[in-house]
């Protein structure tokens, strides 16, 4: 559990994301509803079953799929091709980038979203010229990827006058490979160091070798690592600080980081590997422990750094365009005009009737533009366009390479490497504020309530009477609810504390200040009303009062209470940490 790779989940959810986003789009494939299965791509014993069942549909599909996407591995690819191949299944990867990939006679039916390293090679190269580095060294990874991105690294590089030191071949499990590299590179000559390896050799890499004790190098990465930030946790500042290389550009797919951000456990509660993810992240354990915390499910995603909270979607917008380019393929082969299709001049197609083969022809023909602008489009190789963007390492005064920025409820700890969670305060009863606001509340409740009982006793004396006795009782009563709605702002708030303490206030409020308002108005009419033949005191009698006042009330009342439903709506909490 604990070998989760949180980037494999990421293209997963993608994956989802997309075929939901088709389903709902009636503009592509209308009638059709995209169906997907996901397979764990790590383990043998999973890519067999994966290409097994893709071949004879399995125990979960009725018939053969149509397509396959993945895997994220050059060498899995061409392995997974192999079989899917011989059958016209078409095969869509979204990250493998070895050049080798693109030989239409070993692998006839292998497609990819991801530029081909014969790119990435050559752009590493012109770059390398551009600076006048013509001595390098060269550390790959054992993996065929790595192999021939580095032969063709080395026969491009002496055609333009670049010459290699070394080369290190890096194992994960030999232990003898930190000397041995950190010897070379001291003994080394050449200052330009290119890293040519998987994230995972990557990460690998960083473990075994110490780069404080290194030489100064300016070290060049190949597209596979070069732009992944959480590597930042894991290799020393000596060796990513001044690191450049050529990463994918960035994807910016409306919906997506939310739809990436919402993922709780409940959504899939039957899934050991989200379960397993959760508790890696977050520390915890869905399990009770002595030594970690228990998990809740209700984390927030946007509080971590990882592989899958990395908004800036660069090998994800692949992943999206290799499901949409199989949705447009599949609305191709269905169209019809006059019993023809328009794009082959074949025979119609039914949508029942759909054989891999078919779409496979009609996948050579996409060319579209996904909702985030990519052009997507596939050569006689099966490639499509290569775009990079030129990347390099810079920590900031804080060493990291890269800052986020902790969501309203958040604050970063001590280190700067992680949000959590702010302390919530509020008035509690027990702190002196509270007991005075509470002491003080009950007072002005209490002297209300006494002068209310002196007036009502001598409501029939002259004073009272004179005093505009109505209004002065809804006055009093007024009074006592706005000392009583103070104590709704002490204690821990929630949802209906929220809107009962802004609503009721506001209203009582105007209530108060509408009878004062009344009150003073009677004054003053009383004097205009000496005047002859004035008849203005009929517009201010008792009944007329307590109307003025109730309308008041009633226009503030639908306010504050539109307002404060919006409000507390919007914010999603009622608690709000200061």
């Amino acid at each position: 559990m604990r070998m989760i790779n949180s980037r494999e989940l990421l293209f997963a959810r993608a994956v989802i994301f997309a075929v939901e986003e088709i389903n709902k789009n009636s503009a592509i494939l209308n009638g059709v509803t995209l169906g997907y299965r996901l397979y764990n791509g790590c383990g043998t014993e999973s890519l067999i079953r994966a290409a097994i069942e893709a071949v004879t549909g399995g125990e979960y599909c009725q018939k053969r799929v149509q397509a396959l996407i993945g895997h994220s591995s050059s060498g899995v690819s061409r392995y997974i091709n192999h079989i899917v191949g011989e059958l016209e299944i078409p095969q869509i990867s979204h990250l493998s980038t070895c050049a080798c990939l693109s030989d239409k006679s070993r692998y006839p039916t292998f497609f990819r979203t991801v530029p081909s390293d014969q790119f990435q090679i050559l752009a590493l190269v012109q770059l390398m010229k551009h600076f006048g580095w013509q001595w390098v060294g060269i550390i790959h990874s054992a993996e065929i990827y790595a192999a021939d991105g580095v032969a063709q690294f080395i026969k491009q590089g002496e055609a333009e006058g670049i010459c290699v030191e070394y080369v290190i071949r890096f194992h994960k499990y030999n232990t003898k490979m930190k000397h041995e590299v950190t010897e070379k590179l001291i003994a080394s000559t050449s200052n330009v160091v290119l890293l040519y390896m998987s994230l995972s050799y990557m990460k690998e890499f960083f473990k075994a070798v110490d780069g404080n004790i290194l030489p100064r190098k300016q070290w060049m990465g190949s597209e596979a690592w070069i732009s992944q930030i959480d590597l930042a946790s894991l290799g020393s500042k000596n060796i990513l600080h001044g690191a450049m290389g050529f990463a994918l550009p960035k994807a910016n797919i409306p919906g997506l980081t939310e739809f990436l951000m919402s993922l709780k456990p409940s959504d899939e509660p039957d899934s050991v590997m989200i379960k397993g993810f959760w508790e890696i992240f977050f520390d915890c354990s869905f399990s009770p422990s002595n030594t970690t915390k228990i998990c809740t499910g209700n984390e927030d995603l946007r509080t971590i750094s990882s592989a899958y909270t990395n908004t800036e979607l660069r090998s994800v917008g692949n992943v999206y365009a290799a499901v949409y380019s199989i949705a447009h393929a599949l609305h191709s082969l269905l169209q019809c005009e006059n019993g023809s299709n328009p794009s082959t001049g074949k025979q119609c197609v039914n949508k029942t009737d759909v054989q891999p083969k078919q779409l496979l022809e009609h996948l050579k023909l996409v060319n579209f533009t996904t909702l985030d602008g990519n052009k997507v489009s596939f050569d006689e190789n099966g490639d499509t366009v290569a775009q990079y963007e030129l990347l390099n390492w810079q920590y900031e005064e804080d060493d990291s390479s890269d800052c986020f920025v902790c969501p309203v409820e958040y604050w970063p700890n001590e280190k700067k490497d992680k949000c959590i969670l702010k302390p919530t305060e509020f008035l509690s009863f027990k702190d002196i504020m509270g007991t005075s606001l509470t002491f003080f509340s009950c007072l002005g409740v209490f002297l209300s309530i006494l002068i209310f009982i002196i007036f009502l006793v001598h409501k029939d004396t002259p004073i009272v009477r004179a005093n505009n006795s109505e209004l002065s009782f809804l006055l009093l009563f007024s009074l006592k609810l706005c000392f009583l709605c103070s104590l709704t702002f002490i204690g821990r708030p929630s949802d209906w504390s929220c809107m009962l303490r802004h609503t009721a206030f506001g209203i009582t409020f105007v209530l108060c200040i509408s009878c004062v308002l009344g009150k003073t108005l009677v004054v003053l009419m009383a004097f205009r009303a000496t005047l002859p033949s004035s008849n203005v005191m009929k517009w201010f009698g008792p009944t007329q009062q307590r109307l003025k006042s109730f309308l008041i009330v009633s226009i503030e009342a639908k306010f504050i209470t539109f307002s404060m439903l919006i409000f507390c709506g919007r914010s999603g909490s009622p608690l709000s940490p200061l």
